[in-house]
């Protein structure tokens, strides 16, 4: 989970060496400031609702939805046994129905969310992004040490993959991040549970190196992680968001095995 104040957050460092890079004079148009960045959005990592928080609101509004359903049946059942017409069966489907949908949708929708929780900057990202990638993801720090699950995490990020200037423009719930080729020391692929991505390490200045992990949920992680039995099948599963970094950022050359577990 993110730290409660900036103080005490991983990225602290980085952005106070951010915030004199830019000074002044970038500091309404970050995008056009020729360096790498971390530059905090609130006065907190989190403040108030985030996507991860919202997540968790449709996880259990979904159970109880199932939950209500099951009920339902269940109470049919007692009192009528093997009888299941009429409209209280129909009242059971539809709030069943409706909990599965309600457990999936953020995840569905998940660039959506981040957009929305986005406002202005996720429209400018957009715009700035002349049809080219955006991506949804997760942003935390890339120390083994910081692994942990939680609801809220580190940061709700959208991504442009700038090809053409060779850098990754981010806005997040936390901070706003751009990381250019020329400033990244590495890449690395990163996996923790069932998420799969890419650990970048980046310079602000030649003394502040911030080190994040960006990454989504996989799904053939998350198959295998529900149906252990699939134990034998050691596929390996696809990094899509690695091949994109490493191709926006031509730094191919920095890649180094993951030695995490």
């Amino acid at each position: 989970m993110a730290a409660k104040t900036w103080e005490k957050d991983y990225r602290y460092r980085a952005i106070r060496a951010s915030i004199r890079a830019l000074g002044d004079r970038y500091r309404d148009e970050p995008y056009d400031y020729p360096g790498s960045y971390c530059l905090p959005v609130g006065e907190k990592p989190i403040n108030g609702m985030n996507p991860g928080r919202l997540t968790l609101v449709a996880l259990v509004l979904g159970f109880a939805l199932m939950g209500a359903g099951a009920f339902i049946l269940s109470r049919m059942e007692e009192e009528r046994p093997g009888v299941h017409d009429g409209p209280m069966t129909a009242v059971a489907v539809c709030c069943m129905l409706a909990g599965v949908l309600t457990f999936l949708l953020p995840s569905l929708l998940y660039r959506r969310v981040v957009s929305i929780f986005l406002g202005e900057r996720g429209r400018r990202l957009v715009e700035c992004s002349h049809g080219g990638e955006l991506l949804a993801t997760e942003l935390s720090d890339s120390a083994p040490s910081a692994k942990k699950i939680t609801i809220d995490g580190d940061d709700n990020v959208l991504i442009l993959f700038d090809e053409q200037q060779h850098r990754l423009l981010i806005e997040g719930t936390g901070a706003r991040y751009q990381i250019r080729a020329d400033d990244v020391s590495a890449i690395r692929p990163y996996t923790f549970a069932n998420y799969v991505g890419a650990a970048i390490d980046y310079h602000i200045d030649d003394q502040t190196v911030l080190s994040i992990a960006i990454a989504r949920v996989s799904l053939w992680l998350e198959i295998k992680r529900q149906l252990p039995f699939l134990f034998f099948w050691n596929k390996t599963a696809s990094n899509p968001l690695l091949e994109k970094c490493e191709r926006t950022l031509q730094r191919s050359e920095i890649f180094i095995d993951d030695t995490t577990p």
